[in-house]
């Protein structure tokens, strides 16, 4: 069954979104493709689960303006509740309506040459590695509606690579969460590992609206290379008013 995607978002827009954020262009025209095609595909078909009714298009896609905190007592407290704001030298990645508000990489992490940042950073520091990755073999761009929607729209997320033969004892913890009740959470993530490295990844994706409708569209892709561990948890906190597919 075909959904009509009613919205006032056209081509220019997603070309002139991508530009603002100075993505490499591999990733534009990624995006683009994607805008095409979600007229043109169908909704994914889960067992027993009726889609056709829920929200998937109504949503503010840019959310509260950029800006960063410094220490972690400037976060949400629903945000604190969820980290340990004792731990200064930790790996912790914050963003807030997709954008990055707190961010802080161990120094473990560092001195081994792991990469944990958010994935608009990823896009233009570490365009080629991100792009090996990227909608490859876990998720196709034109698998669904969904996910050429979500590949159109994508804003926020984190990017994570871990070289060859490391161990990386902290784990990496991520909170995403949504402060404008009518912004859209399109989040994905990339983690990647090299041949017999370990790493544990943490997520929590919050929201505090209960009344606003809008959607959360949310990928995560994962590439363990051989003899390599990973060990990923999430655990949602999404109000009613946030639909999730």
């Amino acid at each position: 069954m075909s959904v009509e995607t009613k919205w006032t978002f056209d081509e220019q827009y997603v070309k002139e979104f991508s530009e603002q954020r100075e993505e490499p262009e591999w990733l534009t025209e990624e995006r683009l493709t994607a805008f095409h095609l979600i007229e043109k595909l169908e909704l994914p078909k889960p067992e027993k689960t009726k889609i056709t009714k829920w929200n998937f298009t109504e949503f503010k896609h840019q959310g509260t303006e950029a800006g960063t905190v410094s220490s972690l007592s400037d976060l949400h407290t629903d945000v604190q509740k969820l980290i340990n704001v004792t731990e200064e030298d930790q790996n912790l990645l914050v963003v807030r309506d997709g954008k990055p508000l707190y961010y802080s990489l161990s120094s473990e992490a560092k001195e081994k040459g792991v990469i944990f940042t958010d994935i608009a950073t990823a896009a233009k520091e570490h365009s080629d590695l991100l792009k090996k990755y990227f909608m490859g073999e876990a998720v196709k761009v034109d698998e669904n509606k969904l996910t050429a929607l979500h590949t159109a729209f994508l804003s926020g997320g984190a990017f994570i690579y871990v070289p060859k033969n490391v161990q990386l004892e902290k784990p990496l913890q991520a909170v995403y969460f949504q402060e404008d009740p009518e912004a859209g959470l399109f989040n994905h993530v990339v983690l990647a590992t090299e041949d017999n490295s370990d790493v544990t990844y943490l997520e929590n994706y919050v929201s505090f609206n209960s009344e606003q409708e809008s959607a959360a569209n949310i990928i995560a892709e994962v590439y363990a290379g051989p003899a390599s561990k990973v060990s990923f948890g999430a655990v949602d906190h999404l109000e009613k008013g946030l639909q999730r597919t």
